[in-house]
């Protein structure tokens, strides 16, 4: 067997295919009795998963002969960096990125064969393959980081730029493989710990550090195309998006637990009692308070593939519900009852008088009024936003009936 063939990770060793003792011991390598012969179904499901294994050990087979070619290019005392970038597009990513793809491809025609758990496990292995392993290949890896480094730092001096192809194969040799599946379980692990209340504090910060480090990775600092010709531009998009996604579900998992639950119901009872003694100066605080919230400043999807990025979105209604019912109650203190009587009279005095210089005062008062700057809504579960659409209605006929006066008045000079 060559060096290729012991690599072989084994990614269904595990996987629960036929229930035939030989199976579940080891699939690929089963040699089976006469007399414990294997069903139709069984033995289609072992006879493709061996297609697969020798599919898989010839792409595994290349890939150590390139890494080899590889390791004698960086050998050389003066490395062309131009060709080293090249030779990885060429050479590596190109020749591997596609042997991977066209057996990605038969796996999934042939989904029903094995399953689609059993099916998606073959294929994250398979596509793992594609990156460097940082334990077997960690001297690779850094000469590689290195002279990609040289020549981004010196990517004005080309002939012909090559963009950001070099940081795209940096980012993949570095981000890929076994340091994405590392991510995954510490995230996975985080997140399974937040029901311990004791913790919580804890927790939230080991989340945002999570975030901190996703964030600070190469793939998060470059933009590829997954539309690109250049095939590890295009693998560059997918590890990023993973890692977004990884990003995402532990950031709005630490906002939910650091703003959520006994946060948001204290936030409703002081919102109740504000409204409760009608106090202005309160309400407006509390408004400011909410909206400096760490939820209110970012913007979940509510349709997102994330669990905890669609609580969030839930959670930013709530508080946002409560900012607007809280905002629309303080203006209605400030706006309306006395002080709308109070412009009333002084809009009919104006008009009874002809005063154009008061006229045009008063629409400009009215307009600056923090009434006629909101934009409530008239169909709002809140109550306090349906009375404020109300009051802005009247201080609106307002200034249109001194505009139309002060246009007739202009008419008539």
């Amino acid at each position: 067997m060559s060096d290729a063939n012991r690599m072989v990770p084994g990614p269904w060793r595990g996987i629960g295919l036929p229930d035939k003792e030989e199976v579940k011991t080891d699939l690929l390598n089963t040699r089976v009795k006469p007399e414990n012969a294997l069903s139709l179904s069984e033995f289609k499901v072992m006879k493709f998963i061996q297609e697969i294994q020798t599919k898989f050990s010839e792409i595994l087979e290349r890939k150590a002969g390139l890494l080899t070619e590889l390791r004698k290019f960086l050998n050389q005392e003066r490395i062309d960096c131009e060709e080293l970038v090249r030779t990885l597009e060429r050479n590596y990513f190109k020749i591997i990125g596609e042997a991977i793809n066209d057996l990605v491809s038969e796996i999934e025609k042939n989904e029903q064969i094995l399953g689609l758990e059993a099916a998606k496990e073959f294929i994250e292995k398979i596509q793992n393959s594609l990156y460097l392993d940082p334990e077997k290949d960690g001297d690779l890896i850094n000469k590689l980081e290195a002279e990609l480094a040289k020549l981004i730092q010196n990517s004005y001096q080309l002939e012909e730029p090559l963009n950001l192809v070099p940081r795209y194969q940096l980012a993949l040799i570095s981000d890929g493989g076994k340091k994405l599946e590392q991510f995954r379980r510490r995230v996975k692990e985080a997140l399974e710990r937040k029901d311990d209340k004791e913790q919580l504090e804890d927790l939230v910060n080991e989340l945002k550090g999570l975030v901190e480090e996703i964030s600070a990775l190469k793939i998060m600092l470059v933009f590829p195309s997954p539309s690109s010709r250049v095939l590890s531009e295009r693998k560059a998009y997918e590890l990023k998006a993973e890692y977004d996604q990884l990003r995402r579900s532990a950031n709005y998992q630490a906002i939910l637990i650091s703003e959520g639950g006994k946060k948001l119901e204290q936030f409703k009872e002081r919102v109740q009692a504000a409204l409760k003694r009608n106090n202005y100066r309160e309400l407006k605080d509390l408004v400011n308070e909410i909206s400096a919230l760490k939820i209110m400043l970012v913007f979940p999807s509510p349709s997102s593939r994330v669990l905890s990025e669609r609580e969030a979105c839930e959670l930013k209604a709530e508080y946002d519900q409560l900012r607007r019912s809280a905002n629309y109650q303080a203006i209605l203190i400030s706006e309306g009852g006395n002080k709308l009587k109070d412009f009333e009279k002084r809009v009919q005095e104006a008009l009874r008088s002809n005063d154009e210089k008061k006229l045009e005062d008063l629409v400009k008062e009215i307009s600056a009024l923090e009434i006629m700057l909101v934009f409530p809504s008239p169909s709002s579960r809140v109550l306090s936003e349906r009375e404020a659409c109300e009051l802005k209605a009247k201080y609106q006929s307002m200034i249109e009936e001194v505009q139309r006066r002060l246009r007739k008045l202009r008419s008539s000079t």
